[in-house]
């Protein structure tokens, strides 16, 4: 007597159609889990980012500045504390996000200034909040208070 030894065509689409099911409940999880990384991605880049502003601005006793974009940022020494980038200040960072993620902020304009105390330069002017936004809507702030704390929420 001779044994088969494969698979009928039944078994192999009941396999199949088990495997469509665990992918179609296994995909939409993993596409909310991959927009909500992006937000939290580019909220810790800005939290760890302000974090080293703030402490450049307190060792080198001058002010540092953060400028905003609606998807980027980038951080600089002020040393003249005019409010621009110059020839002879330092670039710390210079982030640009891509793939649908949006920055809103609510300081007084499109950037923000630490003071060499590590405080806000323009006090409550400076304090505010970055808005992280991911395509799919997940939202994550990034607050910078008054007094120079920093913190995501």
């Amino acid at each position: 007597m001779k044994r088969n030894s494969g698979l009928t065509l039944i078994e192999l689409l009941i396999v199949m159609g088990i495997l469509a099911i665990a992918a179609s409940i296994a995909v939409p999880s993993y596409l909310g889990w991959m927009d909500a990384s992006k937000a939290r991605g580019a909220a810790s880049s800005i939290r760890a980012d302000f974090e080293k502003a703030k402490m450049r601005a307190i060792r080198e006793n001058a002010n540092v500045r953060v400028s905003f974009t609606p998807n980027s940022y980038m951080v600089h020494t002020d040393l003249n504390a005019d409010n621009a980038l110059d020839g002879n200040e330092a670039v710390l960072a210079n982030h640009t996000f891509s793939h649908g993620v949006t920055l809103v902020n609510t300081f007084g304009g499109d950037d923000m200034s630490f003071s060499s105390r590590g405080i806000p330069a323009a006090g409550l002017a400076d304090a505010g909040t970055v808005t992280v936004s991911s395509p799919g809507g997940t939202t994550i702030d990034v607050i910078v208070s008054r007094f120079g704390r920093i913190r995501t929420q």
